[in-house]
C-alpha cells in the first residue's frame, strides 16, 4: 500500500451535495497540491473509490461521501449502473468545480443545465478522459495535450434512460457477435462514440441493412436460418423502447440470403439460446454434450447460463445426402410426440448411426433434418418401447396420449391419471406413467373403432 505523509492529505474539504467519491478524490488531490491520481493512491485503490466502495485506505474512506442511486433501468450488458470511466460537462466543471455522481449513470448521456453532450474524449487530441485532476479543470487528461475541453451539442443522442440502453446494446452488437456476458460493471471506454455507432443502428436504415446481412452471411450455410439470425434476434429481443430500423431488422430475417456453404464455423451461443434455437430443453441440451455434439466453453456443470458451440452437431449432418422418401422431421411432429421422441434423440441415434437422417438447412433444425417414415416409425416405436419412466408431467401426457388436458384431469377424476405416490413438489402436475400407458391404448381403441 503506498505510504502518505501527513502533509498530503492536511487540507480536507467538505464534500459537496452529489459528489462522486471519485470526484472528492480528485479535489482533495488538487487542495494538497498534487498534479496525479498516483500520487495519493495506487491503481487497486483508484478503482475501488471510482465503484463507490471503501479504498481500504481508512484516512481517505472517512472522507469519501457514500452511497449511489443512479438507475432503475436494467441492461442485458451489465449489472450495476455505475460507470466507471469518465464523462463530463465542461461547462458545469468550469462553473463549479467537482465531479457529479450522476456522471456515472451509464443512461445518462446529455447535461440538462447546459443541453449538451457528456464528453468521454477530447475533441481535439481524441484521448479518452481518465480520472485524473486535469479533469476538474475542465482539460484533457493526456499530458501532452491538457487542451480545454470543447462542450459539444448532438440533440439527436439527447436520449431518455431507457433509449440509452438500447443504444449502448445496439454499439456492443454492431462491433461484436457472439452471445451477451453481462459484466459487473459498463465496459463502455468510449461513450461518445457508443452512442453515435449504437444510434446509427437503430436508426439509419441502409446502416441496419447492411449490419443484418453481414451477420446473417457471416454464419455458414449449413446452420439454419434462425442460428443465422441470432445476432439479429439478440437485438430485437432486448430492445425497451420502437427504434425506426426495428422492422428492417425483422424483414432481414424474413429475406432469403445464399450463405457459403463452407467448412461449419464455430458458433457460440449461451445455453439459453442454443436451447431456444435448437427445440431442445437444458436436459436434450446435456445429452447432446454428453456425446460431444455440443462443446461448452468450460469444464464446468452445463447450465442455462453456461456458454456453448454447436458447430460439432451441425458438422455431423453437414455431409447427410437425401433421398427423395424423406421428409423433413416437422411433418413428422404427431409420431414424435405420441413416442415422446425428442430432436436431441433423433440427433443422438444418427450420431449412433442407429437412424439414417438426410439434411438440408431449413428455418429450424427441426425442418432441416429429413427422415423416411418407415425408418422414423421404426426408431420411434423402439424408443417408447425402452422408456422406463415412473412419472411423467401432464404436457407430456398429453402429447403421448393425444388426449387434450381436459380429458387428462377427467381421467385423473375417474381415477385413470394418478398423481404418483412418490411424486413430492408439484406433484398434481404429475402423471403416472403406467396410468398415461394405459390412457394411449384407449385413445388407440377409440380412435380405430371410430
Amino acid at each position: 500500500m503506498k505510504k502518505m505523509q501527513k502533509m498530503q492529505i492536511s487540507i480536507k474539504p467538505t464534500a459537496i451535495v452529489k459528489e462522486a467519491p471519485i470526484g472528492y478524490l480528485l479535489r482533495l488531490i488538487i487542495r494538497n497540491g498534487l498534479t496525479r491520481a498516483s500520487a495519493l493512491v495506487n491503481d487497486a485503490q483508484l478503482n475501488r473509490i471510482i465503484k463507490g466502495i471503501d479504498s481500504k485506505v481508512p484516512e481517505i474512506d472517512l472522507l469519501l461521501p457514500k452511497g449511489f442511486n443512479l438507475s432503475s433501468v436494467q441492461s442485458p450488458l451489465f449489472n450495476l449502473s455505475l460507470q466507471l470511466t469518465p464523462k463530463v460537462c465542461p461547462e458545469c466543471i468550469r462553473e463549479s468545480a467537482y465531479y457529479r455522481n450522476i456522471w456515472q449513470n451509464p443512461f445518462e448521456s446529455y447535461c440538462r443545465i447546459h443541453k449538451t453532450d457528456l464528453i468521454s474524449h477530447c475533441s481535439h487530441c481524441g484521448s479518452l478522459l481518465k480520472f485524473e485532476p486535469a479533469l476538474l479543470q475542465a482539460r484533457c487528461t493526456n499530458p501532452a495535450c491538457h487542451r480545454p475541453l470543447k462542450a459539444e451539442s448532438s440533440e439527436h443522442l439527447h436520449l431518455s434512460h431507457e433509449q440509452i440502453s438500447d443504444v449502448l446494446l445496439a454499439a456492443h452488437l454492431f462491433e461484436n457477435s457472439g452471445p451477451i456476458k453481462s459484466s459487473k460493471y459498463p465496459r463502455i471506454p468510449d461513450f461518445q462514440h457508443a452512442l453515435i455507432l449504437g444510434y446509427s443502428l437503430l436508426t439509419d436504415i441502409g446502416i441496419a441493412k447492411n449490419w443484418a446481412r453481414d451477420s446473417i452471411l457471416s454464419i455458414s450455410g449449413n446452420y439454419p436460418k434462425n442460428i443465422a439470425n441470432v445476432d439479429i434476434e439478440r437485438l430485437l429481443g432486448q430492445l425497451k423502447t420502437n427504434w425506426p430500423t426495428v422492422e428492417t431488422l425483422k424483414n432481414e430475417t424474413k429475406q432469403f440470403h445464399i450463405r457459403c456453404l463452407s467448412s461449419v464455423s464455430e458458433v457460440w451461443l449461451s445455453a439459453n439460446e442454443a436451447c431456444r434455437l435448437l427445440g431442445v430443453t437444458i436436459e436434450g441440451l446435456v445429452k447432446l454434450a454428453s456425446v460431444s455434439l455440443i462443446r461448452a466453453q468450460t469444464n464446468a456443470r452445463l447450465s442455462i447460463k453456461s456458454i456453448v458451440d454447436i458447430s460439432p452437431l451441425f458438422t455431423l449432418f453437414s455431409t447427410n445426402q437425401m433421398s427423395p422418401a424423406m421428409e423433413p422431421l416437422s411433418s413428422y411432429q404427431p409420431l414424435l410426440w405420441r413416442n415422446d421422441v425428442e430432436i436431441q434423440d433423433v440427433v443422438i441415434a444418427v450420431h449412433q448411426r442407429k437412424l439414417v437422417c438426410g439434411y438440408h438447412p431449413g428455418k429450424s433444425l427441426l425442418d432441416s433434418i429429413y427422415c423416411e417414415k418407415e425408418s422414423l416409425q421404426s426408431f420411434a416405436k423402439e424408443h417408447f418401447n425402452s422408456m422406463n419412466e415412473r412419472m411423467v408431467d401432464i404436457d407430456k401426457a398429453i402429447r403421448i396420449t393425444g388426449a387434450s388436458r381436459e380429458e387428462i384431469l377427467a381421467f385423473r377424476k375417474r381415477g385413470m391419471a394418478r398423481i404418483p405416490k412418490w411424486a413430492g413438489f408439484n406433484s398434481d402436475k404429475l402423471v403416472d406413467f403406467n396410468d398415461v400407458l394405459n390412457i394411449r391404448k384407449l385413445k388407440n381403441q377409440l380412435t380405430l373403432e371410430f
